[in-house]
């Protein structure tokens, strides 16, 4: 099926290879996207074929200024980059085909507003969240031109359930998940279309998002409510059986189990635990789906008293947990460039008594500029300052995000979930330690999947003990070693002071130079650039305040 499935993307490609803009080639292209698409994200291997022929695709289609097979074949070539956590590189293909396209005259309004959707989450992801909103301002915009109704519903439901997410990650307006996700319901409710209604799996999706608000992050939470959405997504799971991904079959099937194991009723956990079982044999997911499912079949079994099932799915657990095996998925690429559009305002012919109020309105703006401009030069000189006097009074850079406790018993970890002992959690803070002291961060494929694999733990609870233990996410917690990192090298070592800044990104982990200067502007209060300035400059007048 594998060698079919190439052959003919590759005849395909042959044919259109020399094509003009015409109906032929552009129905060429709408075929291979179409079957490209179709792959699981489950099977690693497709997965690697229909990136590459996307990217041919998409080559093609800026060849022959095909702007609607560069959309779509961009936007679904950033969505395997997004499945496979590849946040960097998504961005730079999208400054890529910013570049390339002018997409503010674009009429494909669907298209340009997921294209801004995935810009947006990817920035998030990485911890700009600021970047990530004015990206979702440009998707709305494109959303509200969109024509057809129901594309334009599910695409809002779509925008709604990322800002459901969003706020539930960073654990803050817990009103707000729910007030999203029922405006996400609202817009797929509105949906009448079948075919765009199996995206959301008819509504099974947003029903379990729903239940798991009300169980996890409502406040106070609702058991009741929870139970009746599961019990809607249960029952259209049971009646319809709409086609899904074999990975959110699974993920669906193992929250539902998670829930009636809360419940305590065992048999339920245990059936849709092993049917998700059944079909990550068929369709392999990752190892930590599989040590969840062997988990939940544990506790389940053991609760009912069958001591030897419960045995061996513990036996299952700690092999899986032994020999979990990492696909370096998260690699990352080339610079992160942004792209800052001018829009030159066209003057008419006006009146002097226009000119002149013009003038006085410039005037006043360029007072208000000025000052402003100096307000921030006071500001970002003030940070240089605290930043320079931190180092001078001896601050290790790479010293924990919060004070040690003296005494190891009040080291401990606040959980929302107990599953793993004092013992292991104390094992691993000691593990975290080395790691900061060995620089072990400064690795460029650093994820958090890779660095919960050498520590030997999973990422959903290495992710909590970072949370909890250094207040910040886990990449907020990296970008912050890297770059008290290259800070100490900086101030040390004059002789980096003379690196390119795509150099320094390099050397703290950094494959994308706009990633780092962003996140050195972010942790220190000011660019990269202005740092090394002023102490080229203090070097040659120490003792001046520049």
């Amino acid at each position: 099926m594998k060698k079919l499935f190439s052959l003919f993307c590759i005849l395909i490609l042959m044919q259109i290879s020399n094509a003009e803009i015409n109906k032929s080639s552009i129905d060429s292209i709408e075929q291979v996207i179409k079957e490209t698409t179709k792959v699981d994200f489950s099977n690693t291997i497709k997965v690697e074929q229909a990136i590459e022929n996307l990217k041919k695709i998409y080559l093609f289609s800026e060849k022959i200024h095909y702007d609607k097979g560069m959309l779509e074949s961009g936007n679904y070539l950033m969505t395997f980059y997004y499945r496979k956590g590849q946040y960097e590189k998504l961005i730079h293909f999208a400054t890529e085909l910013e570049t390339d396209m002018d997409l503010k005259k674009s009429t494909h309004f669907y298209l340009v507003s997921s294209f801004y959707r995935l810009l947006a989450l990817s920035y998030r992801k990485l911890g700009f969240d600021e970047e990530g909103d004015k990206k979702y301002q440009n998707t709305f915009k494109s959303a509200q031109k969109i024509q057809d109704k129901e594309e334009a519903h599910l695409l809002l439901a779509l925008i709604y359930k990322d800002q459901a997410s969003y706020f539930s990650e960073i654990h803050k307006y817990p009103d707000s998940v729910g007030y999203y996700l029922f405006k996400s319901l609202k817009e797929i409710e509105s949906i009448k279309d079948k075919e765009k209604l199996i995206r959301f799996a008819n509504k099974i999706f947003i029903y379990n998002s729903i239940a798991v608000y009300y169980l996890k992050v409502a406040q106070p939470k609702d058991t009741v409510l929870a139970r009746e959405y599961f019990m809607k997504s249960e029952k259209i799971y049971e009646n319809t059986s709409p086609p899904m991904l074999a990975i959110n079959e699974v993920e669906y099937l193992l929250t539902l189990s998670d829930f009636y194991l809360s419940e305590k009723n065992y048999d339920k956990a245990i059936e849709l635990t092993e049917k998700a079982l059944d079909i990550e044999k068929n369709n392999p997911t990752n190892a930590y789906k599989r040590k969840r499912m062997y988990e939940i079949l544990t506790k389940s079994y053991l609760e009912k008293g069958d001591h030897e099932q419960s045995k061996k799915y513990m036996h299952l657990f700690t092999l899986t947990s032994d020999s979990i095996a990492l696909e370096g998925a998260n690699s990352i690429q080339k610079p992160l460039t942004k792209i800052i559009e001018n829009n030159k305002i066209a003057n008419q012919k006006q009146t002097q008594k226009i000119l002149v109020f013009l003038a006085v309105i410039l005037i006043l703006v360029s007072i208000i500029v000025y000052i402003k401009v100096r307000n921030n030069q006071k500001k970002t000189h003030e940070n240089y300052k605290k930043l320079i006097q931190k180092l001078k009074d001896n601050k290790d850079v790479l010293s924990q995000q919060i004070p040690e406790n003296k005494n190891p018993e009040e080291n401990t970890i606040i959980r929302t979930t107990a599953k793993i002992s004092d013992e292991t959690l104390n094992h691993l803070m000691a593990k975290l330690d080395k790691f900061e002291q060995y620089n072990g961060f400064l690795k460029k494929d650093l994820t958090l999947t890779s660095l919960a694999h050498s520590l030997n733990t999973n990422p959903k609870y290495l992710s909590e003990i970072i949370k909890e233990n250094k207040f910040k996410s886990f990449n907020n917690y990296i970008n912050g070693l890297r770059i008290k990192y290259i800070t100490h090298k900086l101030y040390e070592e004059p002789v980096y002071r003379q690196y390119k800044i795509k150099y320094l990104s390099e050397e703290c982990g950094y494959a994308s130079h706009q990633v780092f200067i962003l996140a050195f502007k972010k942790e220190n209060g000011v660019t990269p650039s202005y740092y090394i300035e002023r102490l080229k400059k203090e070097a040659v007048h120490p003792g001046e305040t520049v």
